[in-house]
């Protein structure tokens, strides 16, 4: 039984010596390297980066411009070029000019107060657009604008006119921009919005700018004013019904339905109830339909949540998509004087496809039933 045993194991290690040796003989020598396919290759291009213009995108940006491209050509409406979509995304970096102990020295002299902050303004003047595009500069202007008085702020904006379109663009400038919106009054910040006007639409799509006008919105609201901003935001509004589809855009529309007019208010309402289930299905509409439900006059929000409701049969499609299902649950938390008129279109539990739509039909006919 033993020499059976050791028989076995001696064969074992025999054939396994063997079969290494039969690899080795078959497998590539040392210096041959395997050569892909051309539509590997291809492949493995793709997948590593995309090129467009001199630039790289990742992965994330190459999706983001994706979905850009199939709303633009769901909505009829084109949207900027892809080497405007690179630049756009990729910034050219700043080369600091001013230099960050400078900046330190400064920013200290400006908190300290007194005599250090009357020097620290002094040393500014002159320099304001210069430290506004540096990205360590920007801060010092920033805070020069927060703790000086009213005159010695209004002399450091008055160095920013003819620069406004620059500085929206720039990475550093846009946040003075920002700054000088948040803290001057009305008669010191009418320059921004004249200046931006003509081209609202333009800056509502850049990455900056809808910042810039999200901030006039906020601190400079236009009710009962016929001056630059409210031009400037009736420019915007124009263009509500693609912009509420735009990755950056998006954010100023809503930001109107918080802080806008009843009129701009309706406006937006009119243009999301344009193919209101493609915008609610969209990734960023979706996002201002659920905010107009929430702030819209209550006339509107009915209209938009019969709007909703009016095709039964996609209403329950719209429960089981990924952003459509966050605009029904708004619906339900609406109050009954806003859901029961179109609870009358409302389709039968048994017509959803999923468990999810038979859930959230389930409840609205719960509300319908409470109401």
């Amino acid at each position: 039984m033993a020499q059976g045993s050791c028989f076995f194991v001696i064969w074992r290690r025999t054939a396994k010596f063997m079969a290494v040796n039969l690899l080795s003989s078959i497998a590539p020598s040392s210096d041959t390297v395997a050569t892909p396919s051309l539509g590997e290759e291809a492949k493995v291009q793709r997948a590593a980066k995309v090129r467009d213009g001199g630039s790289t995108l990742g992965a994330g940006a190459v999706r983001r411009h994706r979905r850009q491209r199939a709303a633009a050509r769901q909505d009829g409406t084109e949207l900027e070029t892809r080497q405007d979509a690179v630049a756009d995304e990729r910034p050219a970096p700043e080369v600091s000019t001013v230099g960050e102990e400078l900046c330190a020295q400064l920013s200290a002299k400006l908190e300290a107060g007194g005599e250090d902050r009357a020097a620290a303004l002094a040393a500014l003047s002159g320099r304001v657009r210069e430290f506004s595009f540096d990205l360590g500069g920007c801060r010092v202007v920033q805070l020069a604008l927060s703790v000086a008085g009213r005159s010695d702020a209004a002399s450091l904006v008055g160095e920013l006119r003819g620069h406004v379109r620059d500085g929206v663009a720039s990475p550093a400038g846009n946040y003075v921009i920002q700054k000088l919106v948040e803290v001057m009054p009305m008669s010191l910040v009418e320059f921004v919005s004249e200046e931006l006007e003509g081209v609202g639409a333009v800056t509502a799509r850049h990455r900056f700018g809808c910042r810039v006008l999200c901030r006039l919105l906020e601190h400079h609201p236009s009710d009962g004013n016929t001056g630059p901003t409210a031009r400037l935001v009736s420019e915007v509004m124009e263009s509500a019904a693609s912009l509420c589809c735009h990755a950056y855009g998006h954010h100023v529309i809503e930001c109107a339905l918080e802080h806008g007019t009843t009129e701009q208010k309706h406006g937006i309402a009119e243009a999301l109830q344009v193919n209101i289930i493609r915008n609610a299905k969209n990734r960023f509409a979706s996002y201002v339909l659920r905010k107009a439900l929430l702030f819209c006059q209550i006339e509107d929000q009915q209209t938009l949540a019969s709007a909703l409701f009016s095709e039964p049969t996609k209403f329950s499609a719209l429960a089981e998509n990924q952003y459509g299902g966050f605009v029904v649950r708004t619906l339900l938390k609406l109050p009954p004087e806003v859901t029961r008129p179109a609870l009358t279109n409302l389709p039968c539990v048994q017509s959803a496809t999923s468990k999810k739509a038979k859930r959230v039909l389930h409840e609205l006919h719960l509300l319908e039933s409470a109401s």
